[in-house]
């Protein structure tokens, strides 16, 4: 049965943001308590959203299989199973959807042999990354974007998601 999770994330006594965590398919009950520690965590220590002002707004889906496919087919004109996908309402936008194919999400942290939380919160703060601008097309924007996802995995206690073994 689907479920949609919302909060509001304050700073300094105002709303800084909102979060909503929809689950499409049958997921962990602790799951949007994850992703709210990923963006609680995360979102003041990406420079970008630091210096931004006004709320921001993120939108997390827990997708099937079929449907996260589906989106990756239209939006990004390609046939397989990802583990998340990540839309910007628009440019520099401090708002955007973050979409996790949970089957995809599962099985690779199986595989790796990591936590899900930590799998989950770093597919979060990379998806917040890319919100940010940060991008991986060349091997210098990967390296930036992969040494703000370790920071912030290591303030959560998780270690380096590329070393994997």
């Amino acid at each position: 049965m689907p479920k949609t999770t919302h909060f509001r994330l304050l700073h300094q006594g105002r709303i800084a943001g909102r979060l909503s965590v929809h689950a499409a398919v049958a997921c962990p009950a602790n799951l949007p308590a994850w992703v709210r520690q990923a963006v609680a965590v995360a979102w003041p220590a990406i420079q970008p959203f630091k210096q931004h002002q006004g709320p921001w707004t993120v939108a997390v889906q827990i997708a099937s299989g079929p449907a996260i496919q589906a989106a990756n087919a239209q939006f990004r004109q390609k046939s397989y199973v990802p583990d998340v996908l990540t839309f910007p309402l628009w440019e520099n936008a401090y708002a955007g959807d973050i979409m996790l194919g949970w089957p995809k999400v599962v099985a690779d942290a199986r595989t790796q042999g990591k936590p899900l939380k930590a799998h989950v919160q770093h597919l979060i703060i990379h998806s917040l990354l890319h919100l940010a601008g940060f991008d991986h097309q060349t091997p210098a924007t990967a390296a930036k974007m992969e040494a703000q996802e370790i920071a912030i995995l290591k303030t959560l206690g998780w270690p380096n998601p590329y070393i994997i073994g």
